[in-house]
């Protein structure tokens, strides 16, 4: 029963996450035109850093 509710939610999600997944391929093959893979990880990176700063900065500001 459990498997079945389990395998049901995947089934659902299914076409959300496969439409990410496709969304960031594309993405990541349009960069690597113009990138090395280095460089793209060090973009990716640095700009996960920057978000999380800002979302810190945001919260550290409401008080």
């Amino acid at each position: 029963m459990i498997l079945s509710i389990w395998t049901d939610i995947q089934d659902f999600f299914r076409p959300v996450t496969d439409f990410f997944i496709d969304l960031w391929n594309s993405i990541r093959d349009f960069l690597l035109q113009y990138m090395s893979q280095d460089v793209l990880t060090i973009l990716i990176f640095g700009i996960v850093v920057a978000i999380i700063l800002i979302v810190v900065l945001a919260i550290m500001n409401k008080n």
